[in-house]
């Protein structure tokens, strides 16, 4: 499989459901779609670092109010956290030979 396969075969969004919901300011939080951030997004989140940073993702790329993201389990905040490394990951390495 090569890397244009391997792209294709991964989903382009990703919801997170919240089960209970997050209740914030008289509104219900049920789940966040997450989708690839933009370069500024990702370089913006990056300056935070930490857990902050996909505290900031999750605010800006799923919609989501900053105090609701906050709010989100950490289990629920690693699995975006997988979500979105995925498009930072390295290119394979190619051989030389």
């Amino acid at each position: 499989m090569d890397d244009t396969d391997e792209a294709e075969a991964l989903p382009a969004t990703l919801t997170i459901r919240f089960e209970p919901p997050i209740s914030f300011s008289g509104k219900e939080y049920s789940e966040v779609t997450l989708r690839e951030p933009t370069t500024q997004q990702f370089a913006d989140a990056q300056d935070l670092g930490g857990i902050r940073s996909i505290q900031h993702l999750v605010h800006v790329v799923g919609g989501l109010p900053k105090p609701v993201a906050a709010l989100i389990p950490i289990s629920k905040t690693m699995q975006a956290d997988a979500f979105f490394v995925r498009f930072t990951r390295p290119a394979p390495a190619t051989s030389s030979t």
